[in-house]
């Protein structure tokens, strides 16, 4: 537990000292009055200390459509941070944040349910190999075999495949595992149907505060899964677009400290940081990347790498040219297990 707050698996939304620079998050809301007549979906949050419901499915989220949630309301005790939930909401007034009155359900289970379906589930313990089944993955069976809560990368030159990769193992595996998918930045048109999974697919038109917001949102969720014992997949496409949301939101907050670039390491850091396989769940991260990040973060790539147990670099000319296999093979790698046990 000590090792999870160091690293940030219980990390909160104090993404930056804001100390001195503009609030990344407002405590205003424009979440409206004729939504108090509605039973709302929404992801819980906690930022600065004050419990949210961020109002929406995975694709709409927002970060001033937000809710507090109080020890007054209605099976309060329930929740924890990153649950999926309905609620009723009740605005008094639109210029401050409205309250959540009554928890309805969380992840799929009627408050009245959620407690024994709770404690009813097993503890799972996979030391395992993921196995995919689709053709273009076969080459990661074969020569690149994949753990529970190992750390992927996936990375090329712009449009060497990695949406096709990151959409094919997203599609292989909803069948066995619970999937947290982060689409970054797509055409309306590049949105894929995944079965019985948090799919937050955002827009070319997404602010950037409202990115970044829906990876929080995101990262929390897997991590909620992960703590109540499911295995876990998060997918991320991808990396790249999301280090440009950051710092585009930095230039328009006119926030040019030094420290700012290494407060968007320490994210990729977190992110990555957070996989991990126990007996109580697993958390698998795979997440994609051009091989141009913009600077400085060009400069880290190799340090981004080493984060990373396992990384698939892709072949441009070969994807688009539709060969059966696409990645360079020089440039692939899977971290061998340590020796640590032998003796």
């Amino acid at each position: 537990e000590e090792w999870d707050k160091i690293v940030g698996f219980e990390d909160d939304f104090d993404m930056f000292d804001t100390n001195e620079t503009t609030s990344l998050y407002s405590y205003s809301s424009s979440l409206n009055k004729r939504l108090e007549e509605k039973v709302l979906t929404g992801y819980t949050i906690e930022m600065f200390g004050i419990f949210l419901c961020a109002i929406g499915e995975a694709n709409e989220l927002q970060m001033d459509k937000c809710a507090k949630i109080t020890t007054e309301t209605l099976h309060y005790p329930l929740l924890q941070v990153g649950d999926k939930i309905t609620c009723n909401i009740e605005v008094t007034d639109e210029d401050k944040l409205p309250n959540v009155t009554k928890i309805c359900s969380i992840n799929g289970f009627d408050v009245k349910e959620y407690v024994s379906k709770y404690e009813e589930k097993e503890s799972k313990y996979f030391d395992k190999t993921i196995n995919f089944t689709l053709p273009q993955l076969q080459f990661i069976n074969t020569n690149y075999p994949i753990k529970l809560g190992q750390r992927v990368l996936i990375m090329g030159e712009k449009d060497s495949g990695q949406t096709f990769m990151e959409n094919s193992i997203a599609k292989d595996l909803s069948k066995d595992f619970k999937i947290v998918y982060l689409a970054i930045g797509k055409k309306p048109e590049d949105r894929i149907t995944l079965p019985i999974s948090d799919y937050f697919f955002t827009t070319f038109d997404i602010k950037p505060a409202d990115l970044i917001f829906t990876y929080e949102v995101a990262l929390n969720r897997a991590k909620n899964l992960c703590n109540n014992g499911e295995n876990v997949i998060f997918l991320i496409d991808d990396l790249s677009s999301l280090i440009n949301n950051y710092i585009s939101y930095f230039k328009q907050k006119k926030i040019y400290f030094d420290t700012s670039n290494e407060e968007i390491l320490q994210k990729i850091k977190t992110l990555f940081a957070s996989g991990k396989n126990t007996e109580n769940g697993s958390l698998t991260i795979i997440t994609s990347t051009n091989n141009d990040l913009p600077a400085p973060f060009n400069e880290y790539i190799d340090e981004i790498t080493s984060f990373c147990n396992c990384i698939i670099y892709l072949n441009k000319e070969e994807f688009q040219n539709n060969e059966e296999e696409f990645y360079d093979k020089n440039k692939t790698w899977i971290e061998e297990e340590k020796r640590r046990n032998i003796v």
